[in-house]
């Protein structure tokens, strides 16, 4: 059984693996915690304004390694996707 979903809301997929993340979430998730030492009393919203600013910013070679972490989490997820189906 699963569980109840309120009108208009769709439930949760919980079976398979989880997407893959972009470059920008790998460095969103890095410049966060560094943020939030340099800035304590930012909101959180504030903090992803400031944080997709700087990534606007950035050139295709400071994208890179966030790029790289991306690419290789598709590949995580395809590989993950295959086995799953496979089961």
């Amino acid at each position: 059984m699963g569980k109840k979903v309120a009108a208009g809301k769709k439930a949760k997929k919980t079976d398979g693996p989880k997407k893959p993340k972009s470059g920008f979430m790998f460095y969103s998730q890095e410049r966060r915690v560094t943020l939030k030492e340099e800035q304590p009393t930012l909101k959180i919203t504030d903090a992803s304004k400031v944080i997709g600013a700087e990534w606007k910013a950035f050139t295709e070679a400071g994208k890179q390694k966030y790029q790289d972490l991306a690419e290789a989490d598709r590949k995580r997820y395809a590989e993950e996707k295959a086995a799953a189906a496979e089961s």
